[in-house]
């Protein structure tokens, strides 16, 4: 969360499973800030998505299983980017 108010993203990527703060509490910790309320989340996880979607309740834009290839990395961080736009607009 340091990091963040250092230089805002444009967009987070989060793992589910992390030591210290989980994804689940990293998520929360975003949406509660003010200043990044509206960040993007892109969680990723070797979990069912089905799994990540309960624990996080709708907190995240989209959702990587892992393993995953690059492209498809790109492919959703773009996907997030251009559909956050259009509601910016």
């Amino acid at each position: 969360m340091e990091r963040l108010r250092e230089r805002p993203p444009d967009l987070v990527l989060v793992d589910f499973m992390m030591p210290i703060m989980d994804g689940p509490a990293m998520l929360k910790a975003l949406r509660e800030d003010p200043a990044h309320r509206d960040t993007p989340a892109v969680v990723m996880s070797s979990l069912p998505e089905s799994v990540i979607a309960e624990a996080a309740k709708g907190m995240y834009a989209a959702f990587l299983r892992k393993p995953f290839k690059l492209h498809t990395v790109v492919e959703v961080v773009n996907a997030v980017i251009d559909r956050d736009a259009a509601t910016r607009e």
